[in-house]
């Protein structure tokens, strides 16, 4: 055995004493070094091509995990979804933090984290285990996992038992992470839940359906249920998550089964759509089509853009006086601030297709490839029409070599491009490339001037009408809050606040803990705030068991319930 092997045992043997977690990772360790021999062996985790990867696990948790990763954005978290075998299916994360975790430790889609392959870590041995496991720093096998905390649940099939996937939680080492044990554990139940909803008659009919379809054709296809957006076949991960969400409305309509045709960003589309039951639906894109459906009960919504803060003021004036130089335009900004609706001079809401000007989604070249894409491209921007490319970011550089070709190749002055970025010099390098200007539009932060302004016009664009006032407690509270995902994040809290049937003044008690808090979040504490509100939900509001569920006394979930101002 290697010295460093050897000194490893020792630690090992050192530190864990009779606790049961440490027990188990103690003989995880000990087979580790069986199938491996001494930790230096292993310099990173092999990865198998993504034809071996189970994309039936993609397509039945893909949007679940999603979602998961929205509502631990701006904590650092990333998560992860493996297979049986121990093999990365995908992962998610919300900031740049989180993926310099992973890719500083190879865990990337493909990556194959078996116990026999990599060692102790909280992919394998939740398999090998299977039951949870949380594997933090040393405790890894592998050297190069040394600075990680990896939390991990198996999901189980709910009928037979086995083993269908694993939920990982991974972040870079941080002390106090023992709530990613709860959070996890809520997370996969939430899982385990959702497969027991699709093994329903109506949700079996619904998979029999979705599976037979999906072999049949290449066609993206979009599985609905209560809870929205349960499965997409592969080409369907594809979708914009606008189009989604239009999809989404349009099955709320409730429509007999049949072949509809919707606007979504790519234009007019041809819906095969299909209801199953009381709640399931399944959409099909078809492609392009003539004509177009007008969804009904839509609010009429705000057509201008909104603030009055030096920071808006000053970016306004100085957009208008480059949209008229030669060259094209930049719009930079963090996630959610505005970008598209800034290009397009009125606010952008998801599915439309404004009249006036053309709009790209960038992204579409990842769909349609690059060629078809900028063939496209080159067409529109040709015709003179002013253009707004939306979402630059998505491009290769390949994609971003193809796009400076078509902007030097055209005599259309009038394009405006926008590009997610957390870094305003991101725009600086593309001005270069690209022969264009750019402009900073601030984070939400940055401009809380006009909140009051922005909760007006979002409150009429949801639907809400004037029957939503933002009492000054709140303002106060919502004034000091960082809002990592900026006018986005602001517009899905009064959708939320809606839907729960509130009217009338908007009260401390209407905001989520998270907010409440204000800027003063540490990880640890974003995440305590999540596993307790999943715990109290899954508990319908019983403390007593949500401890049980969280794995903590009832004295501290009354306590976290407190300081946090949960309930």
């Amino acid at each position: 055995m290697s010295e460093t092997a050897k000194a490893k045992e020792r630690l090992f043997y050192a530190n864990f004493q009779t606790d049961a977690q440490e027990s188990a990772l103690l003989h995880s360790w000990k087979r580790s070094h069986e199938a491996l021999g001494s930790p230096e062996n292993i310099a990173m985790a092999p990865h198998v091509p993504a034809e071996m990867l189970d994309e039936h696990l993609l397509e039945v948790f893909g949007p679940l995990m999603s979602r998961f990763a929205d509502n631990v954005q701006g904590t650092g978290l990333a998560l992860l979804l493996a297979d049986a075998r121990g093999q990365i299916v995908q992962r998610w994360f919300e900031d740049r933090r989180a993926e310099a975790h992973l890719d500083t430790v190879g865990t990337v889609r493909g990556a194959v984290l078996a116990e026999n392959v990599v060692g102790t870590n909280g992919v394998g041995t939740v398999l090998a285990l299977g039951r949870p496991v949380q594997v933090s720093g040393p405790q890894h096998y592998a050297e190069f996992y040394q600075g990680a905390v990896c939390t991990g649940a198996p999901i189980m099939h709910p009928t037979s038992g086995n083993i269908l996937a694993v939920l990982t939680i991974s972040c870079d080492l941080t002390p106090g992470a023992d709530y990613l044990k709860p959070l996890v554990r809520s997370m996969s139940r939430e899982m385990q839940e959702h497969l027991v909803r699709i093994e329903r008659p109506d949700s079996r009919q619904m998979l029999n359906l979705f599976l037979t379809m999906s072999k049949q054709t290449g066609s993206p296809i979009v599985g609905f249920g209560a809870e929205g957006a349960i499965m997409r076949s592969s080409e369907g991960q594809q979708i914009p998550e606008p189009d989604i969400e239009v999809l989404r409305q349009f099955s709320q309509e409730e429509p007999d089964s049949g072949s509809y045709i919707v606007e979504l960003s790519s234009g007019l589309t041809e819906l095969d759509y299909h209801a199953i039951g009381n709640q399931h639906r399944l959409v099909r894109l078809m492609g392009p089509a003539v004509r177009a459906t007008t969804p009904a009960n839509r609010p009429i919504r705000p057509r201008n853009l909104v603030g009055r803060s030096p920071e808006w003021l000053a970016l306004v004036s100085q957009l208008n006086k480059l949209r008229n130089t030669e060259f094209p335009v930049i719009i930079a900004g963090e996630y959610g601030t505005g970008k598209a609706s800034l290009a397009l001079d009125h606010p952008y809401h998801f599915g439309d297709k404004p009249a006036e000007m053309e709009l790209l989604e960038a992204g579409e070249a990842n769909v349609l490839g690059n060629r078809e894409w900028f063939s496209q491209a080159r067409e529109i921007v040709n015709q003179g029409k002013p253009v707004v490319i939306r979402g630059i970011e998505a491009l290769d550089d390949a994609g971003l070599n193809s796009l400076r070709l078509v902007l030097s190749g055209t005599t259309n002055r009038n394009i405006i491009m926008t590009l997610t970025t957390e870094e305003p010099s991101d725009a600086g390098k593309l001005e270069l490339l690209l022969e264009a200007n750019s402009v900073w539009l601030p984070p939400l932060r940055d401009r809380i001037v006009d909140l009051p302004d922005l909760w007006t016009n979002l409150v009429a664009a949801n639907g809400g009408g004037s029957q939503l006032e933002l009492g000054s407690q709140a303002l106060n509270i919502l004034s000091i809050y960082d809002w990592p995902g900026n006018i986005r994040e602001l517009s899905r809290l009064i959708r939320q606040i809606i839907n729960a049937g509130k009217s009338g003044v908007v009260t401390p008690a209407d905001l989520p803990g998270t907010m409440q808090m204000g800027k003063n979040l540490s990880l640890i504490e974003r995440v305590e705030i999540e596993a307790i509100k999943k715990a109290l939900a899954e508990a319908n509001g019983n403390r007593s068991k949500a401890s049980e569920i969280l794995g903590v006394s009832r004295a501290t979930v009354y306590r976290k319930i407190k300081t946090y101002a949960l309930g």
